[in-house]
């Protein structure tokens, strides 16, 4: 119990300090692949109906532009756009107002950062400073400068691309695998269909086009640049994204993150679920095995009281009733029990890593004010396996039906 109670409130407080800052929203991209080929198709039904059953509401679409590289005969370029109703609560400028032969991009929170070398850096440096017009800022993670990268399966030293504390730490297990956080340089259009996005592309694909005049194999020109559509979706309440974000086996619809790193978030605790279910499974099977031999025993040790019973007149239902009672009240005694240590468990790690874990992730997620971190939470999780718990009793008392027979009872009588 003490596992559940933990991770579900490890769970809901990462995913609320991850949308602090978009007030309470989750936003998560999405697109829908062919599972035979793994390339992306344009169904958009799918996507739609899980989001439907998630609660989810699509605000837009993101289309990002890969003008390929022919033998180095022209740079490498990548343009990414994103529809103006899909990030309106970040947009600050009214795009009526964009100077004439600039472009309406959002940038990351204290600017960009592209400290790189290369054409394709010089390329964006020089757009930056000419083209693009800044109309607002998405939130963005920051990075604890005080961390150190590690790499030691997430349960080592805290590092600055995940949201983990110093030193060796269970917890880790899980935060390792939440990544984000971390500034990105790549400017975002915003196209509100006022056409500004579609003339600098279509002058972007016509420069792209001329450079391949040269000297290439017809094999290698390509007419249109690459173009990757994804869906943006909102979420209202980050605890919708759990479910959207479910793992599944071939899974059609691939999600990601977008603004909010709210999907790599619930992806990671849904492997650890996964993982935490699959050992509760197996430790509650052996429950049952052992509380079957062991109520057996009980059975054959009480041959004395049962043929007192049978001469008293009761009935095998009667039998039956009595011992299932008994066998529901040890089953509630452990759950009890098990609930009072979950608790005290629970209350232990928090004492223990709360104050690490505010730190953390206020600086992970570059926030204003402490998050608030309560690593105590129930969910299904929890009462599915109370009522497996309690489902021990009749298990038990069904595999031991046979020790409630005459026959066993004077076999029991005779040995002893």
């Amino acid at each position: 119990m003490g596992v559940n109670f933990i991770l579900r409130g490890l769970e809901v407080s990462a995913l609320n300090a991850s949308v602090a800052k978009t007030d309470g929203a989750a936003y998560v991209s999405s697109y829908h692949r062919d599972v035979s080929t793994g390339r992306q198709t344009n169904n958009k039904e799918a996507i739609q109906k899980r989001l439907k059953d998630s609660h989810g509401v699509v605000v837009g679409f993101h289309r990002g532009y890969s003008f390929q590289e022919p033998q180095s005969l022209v740079p490498f370029i990548s343009i990414q756009v994103v529809d103006y109703s899909a990030v309106e609560a970040f947009v600050e400028t009214d795009l009526a107002r964009v100077p004439e032969g600039k472009v309406p991009v959002l940038a990351p929170e204290g600017g960009f950062q592209i400290d790189g070398d290369g054409s394709w850096y010089d390329w964006l440096r020089r757009e930056i400073a000419d083209r693009y017009y800044i109309v607002g800022y998405l939130p963005t993670g920051g990075k604890a400068e005080d961390s150190k990268p590690s790499y030691e399966y997430g349960i080592g030293e805290g590092n600055s691309y995940t949201p983990t504390v110093p030193g060796f730490n269970l917890l880790n297990l899980v935060l390792g695998n939440i990544s984000g956080g971390v500034i990105d340089y790549q400017p975002l259009l915003v196209d509100n269909g006022s056409g500004v996005v579609t003339r600098y592309l279509d002058e972007k694909i016509a420069i792209w086009r001329e450079a391949q005049q040269g000297e290439i194999e017809e094999w290698q020109r390509r007419e249109n640049p690459q173009v990757n559509e994804s869906v943006i979706a909102r979420f209202d309440n980050p605890l919708d994204v759990v479910k959207y974000a479910a793992i599944e086996i071939d899974s059609e619809i691939v999600v990601g993150g977008f603004v909010t790193d709210s999907s790599g978030i619930a992806q990671a605790f849904n492997m650890a679920w996964l993982v935490v279910m699959v050992l509760e499974v197996i430790v509650l099977i052996v429950a049952v095995v052992i509380a079957t031999f062991t109520f057996a025993h009980v059975v054959d040790q009480d041959a004395n009281t049962l043929a007192l019973y049978r001469s008293m007149g009761a009935t095998a239902n009667n039998i039956y009733l009595i011992y299932f009672l008994y066998l529901l009240e040890l089953c509630l005694m452990a759950v009890v029990v098990s609930c009072i240590l979950g608790v005290v468990i629970s209350g232990v790690t928090a004492w223990m890593n709360v104050d690490a874990l505010v730190v953390k992730w206020q600086s992970f997620w570059a926030l204003s004010e402490p998050p608030r971190v309560v690593l105590f939470g129930i969910d299904w999780h929890f009462w599915l396996v109370l009522g497996v718990m309690l489902l021990i009793a009749p298990v038990s008392l069904i595999f031991a039906q046979g020790r409630f027979s005459s026959r066993h009872i004077a076999k029991q009588l005779k040995e002893d």
